[in-house]
């Protein structure tokens, strides 16, 4: 409230050191100087002016000056100097010079959209700048200001050089990258004007969940996207998961836009955290298979990866060009894009979709939590799952994801009271325990390649214990073409064979 308060300022300093008030008075006179061209017509001795260039006390309080017009008295400079808080608020218009010099570019950059300080500017530079203009040309000098707290050690005590109880931040940087350590201070409370316990652990976090997921993400693309090229426009999808994609990137663009516009960086990254978390732990786990051998899925997955990036890099702007020069295999920098524009015109279709989405991903957390309740592992396939409630109404292609997802040949909709549950049917039978075993089979193929370092094109002979010889001829041909091995030979170890035909070893 420092502004409706409107508390007195005492601008002069009894001090020393600091800018000197041009203010020459005698019992009777006071003169006022306002440049040295003016000095040097007032002094009573011009000579002490000539040449003059420092102005401070010591070169000013010896010179006398003529207080009236009639240059008949004579006054000294009073002794006091201003407050360097002055100095500060005058930063927009002095350190231009104004009015002597860029007289034209002062005017057309004034005032200053964005300034940035700590909180305790509030009654020091934010309100001299505010006050200073005011006086002068009647105006505000900023329009925008942001203010953020002090960062603090991790016990919340004032970071000390003498206690070294803060992290070195260069060594950080080597460990988690610049960009991890800007985004994790760009997410924080401190980014809305309040204190911060800095914690290395944060930062580390904000490295494996945001950063390394968006580079595994575009390492998935560079490794199956063929000869595909990001188009400028989106693309049209056709499957459920890929139309839900585009929307909740659309949703993204939106929200990270409001949030720059209003300098909200906290809302702009937790914005692109949920995005990157979503992208990864439910969209690419549930299209892995389907992105790779479906070219438009690729090109939605290439759009998406670009948009992201685009809107990343006022945030992370080193990860953010490497991403985007390694999708768009151009030197244009991402930081010269335009920036992202989506139509609002499908907003209540794409609303629509996230909430279906997000009942789904509900669905499935809960039928996880009764898998590992009855410990049966999500390998293994169940007969039918129930979701009962009375406000479920589900679209077939999320019901197919739902089977998917949990493994489970049949969903039933069961209309009932109360909050939503799911209820798992777990009794077994020989072929859904024969395509358990399957999967469990492929599963550990797959493991054994990644280990051996296949390639993802290279095929392979695999010996396979005995105790998978009697699944059944379709689910061998399946394991078969799932993990790219050309021959099965029957042993008691799970390994690859020497004279294989993977392209490495």
């Amino acid at each position: 409230k420092w502004l409706a308060q409107a508390r007195d300022w005492d601008f002069s300093r009894s001090r020393y050191w600091g800018t000197p008030m041009p203010v020459w008075r005698n019992e009777t006179a006071t003169r006022i100087i306002g440049s040295l061209e003016e000095l040097k017509k007032w002094a009573v001795n011009p000579e002490l002016v000539e040449g003059l260039k420092d102005i401070h006390r010591e070169f000013l309080d010896g010179i006398e000056v003529w207080v009236d017009d009639e240059k008949t008295m004579k006054g000294k400079r009073i002794p006091e100097v201003f407050d360097c808080w002055v100095e500060s608020g005058s930063m927009p218009y002095a350190s231009l010079h104004y009015p002597f010099e860029h007289k034209e570019l002062f005017e057309a950059t004034h005032p200053a959209q964005f300034i940035v300080e700590y909180i305790s500017q509030t009654r020091a530079w934010f309100y001299t700048l505010h006050i200073m203009s005011v006086g002068i040309f009647g105006k505000h000098t900023f329009e925008n200001a942001l203010t953020h707290g002090v960062i603090l050690a991790e016990d919340g005590s004032k970071m000390s050089k003498s206690k070294k109880n803060y992290p070195d931040p260069m060594v950080l940087v080597e460990k988690y990258s610049v960009d991890a350590l800007r985004f994790y201070l760009m997410e924080s409370v401190v980014m809305r004007g309040e204190n911060l316990n800095f914690s290395e652990a944060g930062v580390k976090e904000i490295y494996q969940n945001v950063l390394s997921r968006l580079w595994n993400l575009t390492a998935f693309y560079l490794l199956y996207r063929g000869k595909a090229v990001i188009a400028a426009q989106v693309p049209t999808p056709v499957h459920v998961m890929d139309q839900w994609l585009v929307g909740l990137t659309t949703t993204l663009v939106s929200q990270v836009t409001k949030s720059l516009d209003s300098y909200d960086t906290v809302g702009a990254c937790r914005s692109i955290s949920e995005f990157i978390d979503h992208c990864s732990t439910w969209y690419l786990r549930r299209s892995r298979v389907r992105v790779r051998e479906d070219s438009l899925a690729m090109d939605v997955f290439g759009w998406v990866l670009k948009t992201l990036v685009t809107v990343m890099a006022p945030l992370t702007p080193f990860l953010s060009e490497r991403v985007y020069q390694n999708l768009t295999g151009t030197a244009g920098s991402v930081h010269h894009a335009d920036w992202p524009q989506v139509g609002q015109e499908t907003g209540d279709k794409r609303q629509e979709m996230e909430s279906a989405m997000q009942l789904v991903r509900e669905i499935c957390a809960l039928g996880h939590a009764k898998r590992k309740e009855s410990k049966i592992p999500v390998r293994q396939p169940l007969k039918e799952c129930q979701i009962i409630n009375a406000k479920c109404q589900i679209k077939e292609e999320y019901i197919e994801l739902v089977k998917e997802e949990l493994n489970v040949k049949a969903v039933k909709i069961v209309v009932g009271e109360g909050e939503l549950s799911v209820i798992l049917d777990t009794t077994s039978s020989p072929e859904l325990v024969a395509e358990g075993r399957m999967r469990e089979l492929i599963r550990a193929i797959q493991q054994l390649r990644k280990e051996k370092g296949c390639t993802i094109d290279g095929h392979v002979r695999v010996e396979v214990p005995q105790q998978y010889k009697d699944l059944p001829e379709g689910h061998i041909e399946n394991i078969k073409r799932e993990t790219l091995t050309d021959e099965i030979v029957w042993g008691n170890l799970l390994k690859l064979l020497t004279g294989s035909t993977s392209s490495s070893s």
